[in-house]
């Protein structure tokens, strides 16, 4: 099982073919409800059979296919190794990934992949990094609003000072040990005996900046390319030290402050979420006011909260951002060729999920998908976008 990245999600887009199957549900990790994780995927491998063969396939075939899924419903360690979600994909091979956000309970047979609840797990604008720093240990989160999750680094970051001190040359060397911080907020004092022609602050100085070159390169070859906030929670000297050394773009300015050796994931994340606050409530207000703008000054046609509006212009390729409600379900259908949405109060067998629909599509033509809750949407309705040019 995979952790969801944003390359999966692109090519998980890109994918279409009849009868493909997704599963999505809530998963613990820990507790009573850890015991009937298994015997809700279980049901939702039923429910799934079931839509394949209203769609038209044929029972034995997808029974093949799920083999290996309900072989983890029965794998205890599967289970114990969970995220607060977990989405399935079945074409040909069935495709495990471990979401950290909570999301619905739903199986889904159609044409595309339902994509629609993963889209928070790598909402732009929401989802941050917090590199856990101190000279005992090195740690770094990435987190949502839901949730928060380790990422690896390099094999070769170190993980603490003591890691850097076991590479100098011996004619080099210092004894060096360290003692517990004297004060909270305070990481631990290194101390240095021996000798070296340079003083042992000096010394204990070079060192700290060595260590932190190097997990900075180690965070820099994870997130190469990244454009989500940083936010650095240490102590000083470290603060100071690694701010120097950092060539992250996005690394925030204010900082988590104190050791963070005992400080819980989801403490962590919550403490780096207040740092973090303004400069999220200003982008969405600022995407916000540019959906306005594009509906006063183009009359609708640069931006648009009618569902068949969105839906075609997302076939055409023509949306640059798009905003649909993560709390709500939209189910129809859409003839490309007729150019023609039709909505259904239920879901019947055949629907889509249009709301999913118009992320997918949009997705594939590299445009910014957002799913917020539906007290969050620039717009009035379940959908909005804004479109990268008219109609023709």
């Amino acid at each position: 099982m995979e952790t969801l990245t944003r390359d999966d999600l692109r090519s998980l887009a890109r994918h279409e073919a009849p009868g493909s199957v997704s599963i999505v549900m809530p998963t613990h990790t820990g507790g009573a409800e850890t015991r009937q994780d298994p015997i809700r995927f279980r049901n939702l491998l039923r429910e799934a059979e079931k839509r394949f063969v209203e769609s038209g396939g044929r029972r034995p075939g997808i029974r093949e296919r799920f083999k290996p899924l309900y072989a983890l419903a029965d794998d205890a360690a599967f289970w114990e190794h969970q995220g607060r979600g977990l989405a399935v994909f079945v074409d040909e091979e069935p495709r495990t990934y471990r979401v950290p956000v909570a999301m619905e309970t739903l199986a889904v047979v159609g044409l595309r992949f339902y994509l629609k609840p993963l889209l928070p797990a790598l909402r732009e604008g929401e989802r941050f990094y917090v590199l856990a720093l101190s000279q005992r240990s090195v740690r770094l989160l990435e987190a949502t609003p839901q949730g928060i999750e380790e990422v690896d680094l390099p094999p070769d970051t170190p993980q603490s000072v003591d890691d850097i001190a076991q590479y100098e040359a011996p004619e080099r060397s210092l004894q060096f040990h360290t003692q517990a911080p004297a004060a909270h907020g305070a990481d631990r004092a290194a101390m240095f005996h021996g000798h070296g022609g340079a003083s042992d602050e000096a010394l204990e100085k070079k060192r700290a900046r060595e260590f932190c070159e190097a997990v900075h390169r180690g965070v820099m070859r994870q997130l190469g390319g990244h454009e989500e906030p940083l936010v650095l929670a240490a102590a000083e000297p470290l603060i100071g030290i690694y701010r120097e050394v950092n060539k992250y773009a996005n690394l925030a300015g204010e900082v988590v402050r104190g050791s963070p050796d005992r400080a819980a994931a989801e403490a962590l994340r919550d403490r780096a979420a207040e740092v973090l606050r303004p400069v999220f409530r200003r982008r969405l207000e600022r995407d916000a006011q540019r959906y306005r703008r594009a509906v006063e000054v183009a009359e609708g046609d640069r931006a648009s909260g009618d569902l068949q509006t969105v839906v075609l212009a997302a076939i055409d390729a023509r949306v640059d951002t798009l905003w649909v409600a993560s709390d709500e379900q939209v189910w129809g259908r859409f003839d490309a060729d007729a150019r023609r949405v039709q909505r259904h109060d239920r879901r019947r067998i055949g629907d889509e999920e249009l709301l999913n629909a118009a992320s997918v599509l949009a997705l594939r033509s590299g445009a910014t998908v957002r799913a917020v809750p539906r007290d969050r949407m620039p717009a009035a309705g379940p959908l909005a976008a804004v479109f990268r040019f008219p109609a023709p």
